[in-house]
């Protein structure tokens, strides 16, 4: 048993000799949201609502649970009832800003995303090396330092924003990123100065203004995103390695990268990822597969093989999850990748190799909420969950794939 199941057992006894205690009620409802049960979590968060009414924890709480249920304009009404009670709490109105962008709300969510900046516990801290942009200031020749939010997968989708916001603004930038990233950002991006830690520019005197990587967010169009967004190549020398061990796969099948699982704690990992078999089986079989998951599990690997009786390709010479120069140059020889929302997606779509992701019903913000396209990444085709916790459109896989093989060949061919 985890943690939470017992903390719930003593919860509910201490329930039964305060039946009217909302504090109880609303632990519960968050030990079952990590748990991944929203309908207890709901049930017990509208208990704990109907006694106290005011409470900006349990309205935000609520408007949480709703969203993981894909009831988001419900999730909106919650968490706007929370901001108004307690205006600045980061908490309640960075949660709203992500849910307006999901349903289309530009405004709401430009008015309420900088609030995240103070919520430390999920974006994480300003460097304090310089003031912070706000976006009131004048910053045409400017040099300003972008700084790192959340995962290496954030990274990539936010530093492809920053081509566009130094055309728009003439600024100069110098951005810290994870380590990994720092030889292909660089290398794609030769005007800007890419570094991998804080230290390399505390000493630095020229640094005008800061700003987390997210703000790049607030001063693009949404619109049309698709024509502005640049393609990333990986290395030359790693690409033409790679084409040369992937070329005899390539005349027995088209070559498809898998990736099952994602999400860092318990509940996202439940959340974004799927079983290893019933994706095999969702794929078509004259194609062949190869894995992309880092922190795989060998055993588990080989044991879908032996009861799919289909092998999947592993390449031990390198890890995906630190190598990411590798990683990019296998991706770039392959005919196509089907992922669910981890790094691979956002490699894969940023390289512009033909993709599908799978997102559960309350996707990252970034993928909204409608249609099998990306706002962001050209590439990308979207396979939705409809119910929470449903992966049977998985089935669909097969298909997906096969119009997308059909229309890159097409492409190639003309």
């Amino acid at each position: 048993m985890g943690q939470f199941e017992p903390a719930i057992i003593y919860a509910k006894e201490a329930l039964k000799a305060d039946k009217k205690n909302s504090e109880i009620l609303n632990f519960l409802g968050s030990a079952y949201a990590n748990l991944g049960d929203y309908d207890e979590c709901i049930k017990y968060f509208r208990k704990a609502l109907k006694l106290s009414r005011k409470n900006g924890e349990i309205l935000s709480n609520l408007g949480a649970a709703y969203q993981e249920k894909g009831k988001h304009l419900a999730a909106r009404d919650y968490l706007e009832q929370a901001v108004s009670l307690e205006p600045d709490n980061p908490k309640y109105r960075s949660n709203l800003a992500l849910v307006s962008f999901q349903l289309g709300d530009q405004a709401n969510f430009v008015l309420n995303f900088p609030s995240r900046r103070c919520n430390d516990d999920i974006w994480g801290s300003v460097p304090g090396v310089a003031p912070e942009f706000t976006g009131n200031e004048s910053i045409s020749g400017k040099h300003i330092l972008v700084f790192p939010e959340q995962g290496i997968g954030d990274e990539i989708f936010f530093l492809r924003l920053i081509p566009g916001f130094v055309n728009k603004y003439s600024v100069k930038l110098t951005v810290i990123c994870d380590k990994r990233l720092v030889h292909l950002f660089s290398r794609n991006f030769e005007d800007i100065h890419f570094v991998s830690s804080l230290d390399a520019v505390k000493s630095r005197g020229d640094i005008e203004f800061e700003m987390p990587m997210g703000d790049l967010m607030l001063y693009l169009e949404r619109q049309p995103f698709l024509t502005k967004l640049p393609e990333l190549t990986p290395d030359s020398s790693r690409r033409s390695a790679w084409k040369k061990r992937i070329q005899p796969l390539k005349e027995k099948g088209a070559a498809i990268g898998i990736s099952w699982r994602g999400g860092g704690d318990r509940r996202f990992r439940k959340k974004r990822s799927l079983e290893l078999l019933n994706f095999v089986n969702a794929l078509p079989e004259d194609v062949q597969l190869i894995n992309l998951q880092y922190d795989y599990d060998p055993a588990e690997l080989q044991k879908v093989e032996r009861q799919t009786g289909r092998r999947v390709w592993v390449w031990d010479s390198f890890d995906p999850k630190y190598d990411i120069e590798n990683l990019a140059a296998l991706i770039s020889n392959l005919d196509a990748v089907v992922t669910v929302d981890n790094i691979t997606v956002h490699l894969s779509g940023a390289l512009n190799v033909p993709t599908v992701v799978f997102l559960p019903l309350n996707p990252d913000f970034r993928w909204g909420l409608q249609g099998s396209g990306s706002d962001f990444y050209q590439s990308v085709t979207c396979i939705r969950q409809l119910r929470y916790a449903d992966w049977s459109v998985v089935s669909h896989t097969s298909e997906v794939l096969d119009e997308l093989l059909r229309i890159s060949a097409s492409r190639i061919f003309n």
